[in-house]
C-alpha cells in the first residue's frame, strides 16, 4: 500500500496530474468512462497500465508466482 502511494505520489507531481496536463487526465477520464476522475485514481491507472505493460515485455522468464504478485 505504502509504496503505492508513494509512486503514485510521484506520478501525480511528475506527470502533472494536479495540474499543467489536461489532456493526460482528459485520457485517462475518457479511459476509465468517468468524466470526473480523480488525479489519484488516475494515477493509479496509469500505475495499472505501467503495470501490465511489464508483464508483457518482461524477459526474465519468471512466473507470477515466483516473483509474487503486485497488489
Amino acid at each position: 500500500m505504502y509504496r503505492h502511494f508513494s509512486f503514485g505520489s510521484y506520478i501525480r507531481n511528475r506527470l502533472r496530474l494536479w495540474s499543467g496536463n489536461d489532456a493526460l487526465m482528459k485520457c485517462c477520464r475518457v479511459l476509465s468512462g468517468n468524466e470526473n476522475l480523480h488525479e489519484d485514481d488516475a494515477s493509479m491507472m496509469i500505475l495499472e497500465a505501467l503495470r501490465e505493460r511489464l508483464k508483457q515485455t518482461s524477459s526474465l522468464g519468471l512466473s507470477e508466482t515466483e516473483t509474487g504478485t503486485i497488489c
